[in-house]
């Protein structure tokens, strides 16, 4: 059985890169304590905000680990102090072969793709006002603990448009 006292928490500060850009990604991490982002750049060179992860939840690009391709998505922390565990997924893999029951795997997994799913159907049928709302329902605390470009990004506008959505709420 793999639990998550059997990895070490490592304390991580704003900017450090989990994962880079451009690579194979071969960890699950666990966020015990703090944010994080998964992130790429477009065609112009700018930096876009891609999925952000908090307190006591996972984060990984999951399309990379299956199919073992780099990935141009990468991970980095986005608050100061964030305490982090890093699981190989390898180690996931080993054990789900030697105990079918041991992990839920399936179910962390599955969870993930309809996240990922529900973010993407939202941002081509929810107006920039709908995507704030949810998000502000949903993790209002971000507010006051992260940057608002990586909220913008995140919710696919300008960080001047999320001001003036803020201002008519």
């Amino acid at each position: 059985m793999i639990y998550l006292d059997d990895f070490p928490i490592v304390k991580h500060q704003k900017g450090d890169v989990l994962i880079n850009v451009n690579s194979i990604h071969k960890e699950l991490f666990y966020i015990k304590k703090g944010v994080a982002r998964i992130y790429y750049y477009n065609l112009k060179g700018q930096e876009i905000t891609h999925w952000i992860s908090d307190d006591n939840s996972y984060i990984t690009v999951l399309s990379s680990i299956l199919s073992n391709e780099i990935s141009p998505l990468g991970i980095d922390v986005i608050e100061n102090n964030s305490e982090i565990i890093k699981i190989p997924f390898s180690t996931i893999w080993n054990l789900k072969e030697k105990n079918a029951n041991t992990l839920d795997l399936e179910k962390l997994l599955m969870q993930t793709i309809v996240k990922m799913g529900e973010r993407v159907v939202n941002i081509q049928t929810k107006t920039t006002s709908e995507r704030y709302n949810d998000f502000l329902k949903a993790k209002p605390h971000l507010f006051q603990r992260i940057n608002l470009g990586y909220i913008a990004s995140y919710l696919g506008m300008t960080q001047q448009n999320l001001s003036k959505i803020r201002a008519l709420c």
